[in-house]
């Protein structure tokens, strides 16, 4: 049975892989040097910071929501062992 760790790991690196996959397409459309001359430079320097604003702010609601939910999943697993503890303890008692 996988640990919880090795879930989050999984995530981790499949986040870290979407953010350099979304980069390196993001490298590869902005302009070129020798390019720069015929398209309005202005425009598409705004409209580059904003995609990649766009793509930072998306990529970190992703890693913040998969946070929340690995906290949220090692909370109720922790609620249930303590209960269970609780349970094998009123048990023993009754014995």
């Amino acid at each position: 049975m996988p640990k919880a760790t090795d879930k989050l790991e999984e995530l981790s690196k499949q986040l870290y892989d979407l953010q350099r996959n979304v980069f390196d397409k993001w490298a590869e459309a902005t302009p070129s040097l020798q390019s720069l001359n015929a398209i309005n430079l202005p425009e598409t320097w705004d409209k580059n910071i904003e995609f990649g604003e766009e793509v930072v702010r998306s990529s970190l609601e992703v890693q913040a929501l998969a946070t929340q939910m690995s906290i949220e999943a090692q909370k109720q697993i922790w609620e249930g062992y303590f209960e269970m503890i609780r349970r094998t303890q009123s048990t023993v008692k009754k014995s």
